[in-house]
């Protein structure tokens, strides 16, 4: 097995990485790809990377070392650092357009792994689970579904350029305004009740409606435009892992 580790922390001082979280940002500003103004750069790609490694000590924790293996794991330490690679790279190619981004990203990463002496066999399992991060390409592996949450995870204020701006806030979308309000996003696998559960944090209006109705506006325009965000954790917890999906707003139960 590769250093992934020590190649984990060479691509965070990489200066060529550096250049396309940049470039990035710079698109992100521009509003030449108006879902951009959700952040797509460093801090995306380091957020992911923590929720994604969550998710694989998670998994490693309530399946075991044996049971695990049962969805192509390779190894805690291997899966781990894979996956830390692979949210770093994620969107990378995203530097010629957002359109195919996560296949094109795949190939770039590929490519720039090859410096590092990656091993063929670990770049294809990174580069394979970039390629599917979008969540319309079927799971393979651990590394797989964990990148994918770990990308879906990341819907809080922070994620978007308005959080920053208040300038760009005429500019956003009704979904990302709504998805403004979520402060927090944890999932853990509960032993006790085997369910896989989704947990946002929402912000209150203290002016606004019943909490409840704000809860509800939230899920319908989610539902609405961008029904990814809770049908993708359900898949991967539900279909991927075999465990029961929970999903919670404040620490209650919400059906969707």
């Amino acid at each position: 097995m590769s250093d992934l580790c020590g190649i984990y922390e060479k691509i965070m001082m990489d200066e060529e990485w550096y250049g396309w979280m940049d470039q990035i940002k710079k698109l992100s500003k521009t509003g030449r790809y108006p879902e951009l103004y959700a952040d797509h750069g460093m801090r995306h790609a380091m957020r992911v990377a923590e929720y994604a490694v969550g998710f694989i000590d998670e998994c490693y924790q309530y399946f075991g070392e044996d049971e695990i293996k049962k969805f192509h794991a390779f190894g805690h330490e291997e899966d781990f650092y894979s996956t830390a690679i692979a949210a770093l790279l994620h969107d990378i190619g995203i530097v010629d357009g957002r359109e195919n981004h996560a296949e094109r990203s795949k190939e770039m990463a590929k490519k720039y792994l090859e410096k590092y002496e990656v091993s063929s066999d670990e770049i294809a399992i990174i580069a394979g689970a970039i390629g599917c991060h979008s969540g319309d390409d079927r799971i393979v592996n651990l590394v797989d579904a964990a990148l994918m949450m770990g990308d879906k995870m990341d819907i809080t204020r922070s994620r978007f350029l308005a959080f920053y701006d208040e300038s760009l806030l005429p500019k956003i979308s009704s979904i990302q305004r709504e998805l403004m309000r979520i402060v927090r996003v944890n999932f853990f696998l509960d032993v006790g009740l085997g369910h896989g559960i989704l947990e946002w944090g929402m912000m209150k209006e203290p002016k606004g409606p019943d909490f409840n109705d704000q809860v509800k506006h939230l899920l319908d325009v989610v539902v609405k435009e961008w029904p990814k965000a809770i049908d993708v954790p359900s898949m991967i917890i539900n279909e991927f892992l075999g465990v029961e999906f929970s999903f919670v707003i404040d620490e209650a139960p919400v059906d969707v």
